[in-house]
């Protein structure tokens, strides 16, 4: 977390609104999220915040991959996620603050203010994104049959819905998959905001050999499927050849030297 200037917020609220604005709502859901995942970013990585701590952010399209699987579930399998968010500050060379926002994708057909319950539909997602119990990778290939389990009960504020009103980006909030009902809904711009200066997204590291937990996931996330390059252009136009990750495939040891500023995962 980093102190924040007023004026810094006023700046980067700003540039996502017009970022969002930009969005067409009126397409399905799979282009709505490629769109967010490079003008999110985009908006973050040319705002000039004050002081000498550098802000950069990243973001990983899980859309339809990789999919999981776990006891309980009715069908064979589920999206892990549909948007994953990065930032991580530089504060005199000093590299720290790597945080990570998971985000499940849902269109809605009206708005619901925050007092009216909505229950996903998607059974298998909700227990998945409520609970968190041991997965096991389907598809891709890489990590077809891995394993994972994310034990933390503060796992929620890293793994959130996000709601999409059709047709309109008046309405679009995040909110904790709470049973039997979604609760604690957030303005998105608002939740951006504190993700970036630090005040909301999961931390993440570096993983150990043996995790199998949130580290790893993000290492999954944002390595593995980075075999893969979405070409954003094509996808835009219209163009649906394939499921990508925004960027470029890097070693792990040049992932040390770069950052999402580029959008290198």
């Amino acid at each position: 977390m980093i102190r924040i200037n007023p004026s810094d917020i006023i700046t980067l609220r700003t540039k996502l609104l017009e970022a969002l604005s930009t969005v067409d709502y009126t397409k399905s859901e799979t282009p709505i999220i490629a769109e967010m995942t490079k003008v999110i970013p985009d908006a973050v990585n040319t705002t000039t915040f004050t002081g000498s701590t550098k802000i950069s952010a990243g973001s990983v399209f899980v859309h339809q991959s990789p999919y999981v699987k776990c006891k309980g579930f009715t069908a064979n399998y589920v999206e892990i996620g549909d948007l994953l968010l990065l930032r991580k500050e530089d504060n005199k060379g000093k590299k720290e603050g790597h945080r990570a926002l998971l985000l499940q994708a849902k269109r809605i057909d009206k708005p619901y203010p925050p007092c009216k319950p909505y229950t996903p539909k998607d059974k298998d997602q909700y227990l998945l994104y409520n609970a968190w119990p041991e997965f096991e990778y389907t598809r891709p290939t890489l990590l077809c049959g891995k394993k994972r389990h994310i034990r933390n009960r503060h796992i929620w504020v890293g793994t959130k819905y996000l709601l999409i009103s059709k047709g309109s980006s008046n309405y679009i909030k995040t909110a904790i998959p709470t049973m039997p009902h979604l609760s604690f809904f957030h303005c998105f711009i608002d939740e951006i905001i504190q993700f970036i200066f630090g005040y909301a997204g999961k931390p993440y590291y570096e993983p150990l050999s043996h995790e199998r937990g949130w580290n790893k996931v993000i290492e999954d996330l944002t390595t593995i499927r980075s075999c893969k390059i979405f070409c954003v252009n094509r996808y835009l136009c219209g163009v649906l050849r394939d499921f990508f990750v925004l960027g470029h495939a890097l070693t792990q040891k040049a992932q040390k030297r770069h950052f999402l500023n580029t959008l290198t995962l």
